[in-house]
């Protein structure tokens, strides 16, 4: 295990808090000082640290609960078919 310091885990910490905030921000589409303007959450940001935001209600792992294909998923199977349809162009015995 390497020997880390206190400055590096503070780093990983402020790192997560940030993320989760804008996590937060992005979900509710509104800052949090209009959403719960007396919020702990506002006065003591580290509880974004322990907070666990990691939700699987069907408004935020829509395309998991329906089956949407992802980006990526889209972007190589349009790649696959294209080389396919290459292939079947190039080789006259696949007919």
């Amino acid at each position: 295990m390497k020997n880390r310091s206190r400055a590096y885990f503070r780093h990983q910490r402020n790192r997560i808090v940030r993320s989760r905030y804008k996590m937060h921000y992005n979900h509710f589409d509104e800052t949090l000082e209009e959403l719960l303007p007396n919020s702990a959450l506002l006065r003591e940001p580290g509880r974004f640290s322990k907070y666990n935001l990691s939700c699987n209600c069907m408004m935020c792992k829509y395309a998991k609960h329906f089956d949407v294909k992802t980006f990526q998923n889209r972007r190589s199977l349009l790649s696959f078919k294209e080389q396919l349809e290459e292939y079947e162009q190039d080789n006259p015995y696949t007919r």
